[in-house]
């Protein structure tokens, strides 16, 4: 009866207001928005899907925005609850993004439509029209197209939505963008309960919602009814699998998608990982499990891999782990040249100081045996008159010549002035060293302009590592070792 009555309702709809999903020839991206506010939407053969939406008014002051199309939901929000994965394309994480063609994305596009990705989430912009051009493709086919969204900054929203994105995500900072948006729906990044109410006080009918924040459960609590989709994020490839467990508690939290950044970056793992992700977040059983067949184009781009156990070592990861550890290495090593250096100019200027230590007592025995030299010179002069007349009247002048003898001092060494090597260090090193007092000559300038440096570098990498330091529950005492 329930079926008679939708079919019924469906005959009864004006059929040019309505809106099928099968995409217009004029519309420029999957998913487009309807022209009316009532659609029908077949999302399988032979089922109709009815879905009303109306606009609501905007507060004093704001443009209207236009109520969302509804296909976001139908498309993340599965009846059975099972749990539908998004993923990340980011190709600064990867040298060699840059190398991936034409040809490679639309492989990429198509695997990961076949592997039943949610939807793929992009910032690249030329990246995003590569696979909204694909995806476009297989409109008809099963599995049909997924969605692409836009997850940039908002200056380059417009040539996103021209480039084929079925969606933007905007912040509750950004409301006054949207209503400029056309041709594409809006996912809200909400990250508390305000940020909720101030969305749907400017889009009542907003459905589709990228949670976050420290109040996860209170934050989907606040969307509106059950047509709402609340999307969770997780960061790829984590230590011991942790995304899928992650993943899950969002599930149970409420989320009826999930978000994985940086899950695809234009390496040979790219499939691999999607399909060990979206098994092991959408599968009862255990995510430990081996897969292959998997290839992207020939170069080698979007490989498959085989297993992921617990524990598992992504390469990706190890290569990053390589790198790091590398800088580290180096700086390391700088400093213990530096060290080295600083060890053997401290050993000559000790033999030096040595050596002149023996030279001064060299001259206090040489003037400890001066008395006795110049009474036995005296002696001997006494002597050699008597034997002599002629030698007489030079006697007298070298005696007094003798009694005048006096040892002259060695020279002073020369110790070698210490190379100019502050110059030549690292930030990293000049510091280390001037705050550490193992080096106090470094110059005051170069000494304060080292720290400066040093300090803005761990701030980068504080902020890099806040939400896994937060992920992890590493305590205040332990943060700045982490």
């Amino acid at each position: 009866a329930a079926v008679l009555a939708l079919v019924a309702a469906a005959a009864s709809i004006d059929r040019s207001s309505a809106f099928a999903l099968s995409r217009p020839a004029a519309a420029p991206h999957c998913f487009a928005p309807p022209a009316s506010s009532t659609y029908v939407h077949s999302s399988r053969r032979n089922a109709v899907v009815l879905h009303m939406s109306t606009a609501t008014a905007a507060p004093s002051g704001t443009r209207s925005i236009a109520p969302p199309s509804g296909a976001l939901p139908l498309a993340l929000k599965k009846p059975s609850k099972t749990l539908t994965v998004c993923l990340e394309y980011d190709a600064s994480a990867d040298d060699n993004a840059s190398d991936v063609t034409s040809s490679d994305f639309a492989t990429l596009s198509m695997q990961l439509r076949k592997v039943k990705a949610g939807a793929i989430f992009t910032t690249d912009i030329a990246a995003l029209a590569e696979f909204a051009q694909e995806q476009e493709s297989a409109r008809g086919d099963f599995p049909g197209p997924c969605p692409v969204v836009y997850c940039g900054t908002v200056d380059g929203i417009a040539d996103a939505v021209s480039a084929g994105a079925s969606a933007v995500v905007l912040g509750p900072d950004s409301i006054d963008k949207a209503a400029d948006i056309k041709g594409a729906d809006v996912i809200w990044e909400v990250k508390s309960v305000d940020d909720v109410e101030a969305v749907l006080a400017v889009q009542e009918a907003a459905d589709s919602f990228l949670v976050g924040g420290d109040d996860i459960e209170a934050t989907i609590a606040a969307l509106p009814g059950k047509t709402s989709c609340a999307i969770g994020t997780v960061q790829a490839m984590q230590d011991d699998e942790a995304e899928i467990t992650e993943g899950r508690n969002l599930k149970k939290a409420g989320c009826a998608s999930v978000f994985i950044r940086r899950a695809i970056v234009g390496d040979a793992e790219d499939l691999g990982y999607a399909q060990f992700a979206i098994g092991g977040l959408t599968s009862k059983a255990s995510s430990e499990f081996n897969f292959s067949g998997l290839t992207g184009s020939a170069n080698g781009h979007f490989g498959g891999i085989a297993s992921a156990g617990k524990g598992n070592k992504w390469k990706r990861n190890m290569s990053l782990d390589m790198v790091a550890n590398s800088a580290f290495g180096n700086a390391l090593e700088e400093i213990e040249e530096t060290e080295e250096i600083e060890e053997s100019q401290e050993r000559k200027e000790t033999m030096a100081s040595a050596e002149e230590t023996k030279m001064e007592d060299d001259d206090e025995e040489v003037k400890e045996e001066e008395p006795e030299i110049l009474a036995s010179a005296e002696e001997d002069v006494e002597e050699e008159v008597e034997k002599s007349d002629k030698e007489a009247t030079s006697e007298p002048e070298l005696i007094e010549a003798l009694k005048d003898v006096e040892s002259e001092p060695a020279p002073e060494p020369v110790v070698e002035p210490e190379p100019e090597l502050v110059s030549k260090l690292s930030d990293a090193a000049k510091y280390f060293l001037s705050s550490s007092g193992l080096r106090k000559n470094i110059p005051e300038a170069e000494a304060k302009n080292a720290a400066s440096t040093v300090k803005d570098r761990e701030d980068a990498a504080r902020r890099e590592l806040e939400p896994r330091i937060e992920r992890l529950g590493i305590g205040a005492d332990e943060e700045e070792d982490a």
